[in-house]
């Protein structure tokens, strides 16, 4: 066989493999890998039938397996970016961060705006607990991005956050540190809360608005119910604004609200999906702005966020939980840590699941003044709008554009980068600007009240346990005494986050007070028709 039949024998090979590997129809794993292995053997040097065969083990879970096979193909083309990309990857799912961030490192040295080594050294700069030196990466990407597209570079771009300078507080900050700011303490009453959700695509349906609405209602109306005879607390109103593209099946009582046309209308590779929209939260209208006219997105008071794979069990007056550091402060974005949330697989950072912050009325705000806390959450919403493409194509969460945007003291701090390694300094060689506003994390301001879902280790307790019925012989679901409003009178949780994985609905049939919250509705037979058939769409 002379060379060109050979190559197109080792062709033909490759594109059967492919076939068996990716065809919906034809799918076969074993044969693809079967094909794989002979065109290894049979074509020692030829790198796409090891990446094809690490991509097989990957998909059969044999992980070591793969790492071995996309290791031999950098041995026989160690300029293969796809390779870099998929083996990074999969050093992250093996919770190896340190090999994912050397793996990355190479392949950013073969093109500095690879998308995948990108988002892929973020997380595990992440994971290894250097965060700093994660944030200095993406915005110094951020400037080389933006001299190959001609625009002015980050480290330059006129806004805001340059003119705001304080020192951030951080997880493991006291109230001597937190004194330390001018805290602003509240001259109006807390008269009124807005909550806020976002819905987008088919991954979570009107099921979870809905239970999520009905679930803060429920709570508000035990609250006032129960404060009738202490006249001399005034109880605060509150809102449920849900920004979504679709309003089929959603309560008549939300108030639903289109995302920015800006947004969603982009061409270009400039138009969001997925939690990119949660940062439209933080837009404000502008009536000079035909797109924006017909929307009012400039939220006033304070203003809580939630997730919508996001459990509530009772009262969500954020006014009565118990507080270790008083009043809250007008000028600081309450989040979530990242230390708490089992799925992060980090000690640092942020989560978004839940955030609260207040906006200044309408009618007392300054739009030249930077120090206005309205213009520097907004910020963070045009800062995106303006620089979208360069930014997703370097960051793959939105919990990291936050981070990017709150944390950036981090990276201007010297810390210890000097004792990193030399792949380090190169990554994160130069300072950035200070960060956007402050920050505090949830958990120590309410200590207990919010939780991930995977953080709880009793769960058994609150589970669904099965019984043998003797006479039937049949097998029944029991629940336990433990509910919903135990989990929010005794244990003290208000709310449960479910990031990542599993979702409230996939775990609902394991746990009552999980099937109690989604069936939280009307008692009339069309309404519980209703639940019905979206928990069916749901599960489909």
């Amino acid at each position: 066989m002379n060379v060109t039949e050979s190559g197109e024998s080792l062709n033909a090979l490759l594109k059967l493999g492919s076939f068996y590997l990716n065809d919906k129809k034809g799918k076969d794993l074993s044969r693809a890998g079967h094909i794989y292995k002979f065109c290894i053997a049979k074509y020692t040097n030829d790198f796409r039938a090891y990446y094809n065969l690490g991509n097989v083990y990957v998909e059969q879970g044999m992980f070591d397996d793969a790492i071995q096979a996309y290791n031999q193909v950098l041995i026989y083309n160690p300029n293969l970016l796809e390779a870099y990309g998929s083996l990074s990857g999969l050093l992250i799912k093996q919770q190896k961060p340190i090999d994912a961030t050397r793996i990355c490192y190479h392949g950013l040295l073969i093109d500095p705006l690879d998308r995948t080594c990108s988002y892929n050294i973020n997380i595990a700069l992440r994971q290894i607990g250097w965060i700093k030196q994660a944030i200095s990466y993406t915005w110094n990407a951020l400037d080389t991005i933006c001299k190959s597209n001609g625009k002015l570079t980050f480290t330059d771009y006129p806004c805001p956050t340059h003119t705001y300078n304080t020192n951030v507080i951080h997880n493991n900050s006291n109230d001597n540190d937190y004194n330390h700011y001018n805290r602003k303490k509240e001259s109006e009453s807390n008269s009124h809360l807005t909550f806020v959700c976002v819905k987008w695509g088919k991954k979570y349906g009107a099921l979870y608005v809905n239970s999520l609405y009905r679930s803060i209602k429920q709570g508000w109306q035990s609250t006032q119910t129960q404060s009738k005879c202490q006249q001399h607390q005034q109880q605060p109103s509150f809102s449920f604004i849900c920004y979504t593209e679709d309003t089929t099946n959603i309560d008549e009582e939300i108030e639903c609200r289109s995302f920015p046309k800006q947004t969603t209308a982009a061409a270009g590779g400039s138009q969001w999906s997925g939690w990119w929209l949660k940062c439209s939260i933080f837009a404000k209208n502008n009536n000079d702005d035909d797109d924006n006219s017909d929307c009012n997105f400039n939220l006033a008071g304070w203003i809580i966020y939630l997730d919508l794979d996001t459990v509530i069990t009772g009262n969500m007056n954020i006014f009565e939980w118990s507080n270790t550091s008083g009043d809250l402060d007008q000028e600081t974005l309450y989040i979530l840590s990242a230390d708490g949330i089992v799925n992060e697989r980090r000690q640092c950072g942020m989560n978004s699941s839940v955030m609260i912050w207040h906006n200044n009325n309408n009618n007392n705000s300054n739009n030249n003044n930077y120090n206005n806390n309205n213009n520097k959450m907004e910020s963070m919403y045009t800062f995106l709008l303006d620089n979208y493409k360069e930014v997703n194509t370097c960051i793959y969460k939105f919990d990291h554009y936050l981070e990017m945007m709150l944390m950036s003291d981090l990276a201007n701090s010297d810390g210890n980068s000097d004792k990193d390694s030399d792949m380090n300094n190169n990554i994160t060689k130069r300072r950035v600007r200070v960060p956007i506003c402050k920050y505090r994390y949830l958990e120590d301001i309410f200590p207990g009240r919010i939780k991930d879902f995977l953080s709880i280790e009793n769960w058994d307790d609150y589970s669904i346990t099965s019984i043998n019925d003797n006479k039937s012989n049949n097998t029944m679901a029991t629940s336990k005494s433990k509910t919903l409003k135990s989990l929010y009178e005794i244990d003290g949780i208000t709310i449960i986050c479910f990031p990542l994985t599993p979702k409230p609905l996939e775990v609902r049939h394991q746990y009552a007070w999980i099937d109690n919250y989604f069936n939280n509705d009307k008692d009339s037979v069309e309404n519980k028709n209703i639940v019905r058939d979206l928990m069916k769409e749901e599960i489909d």
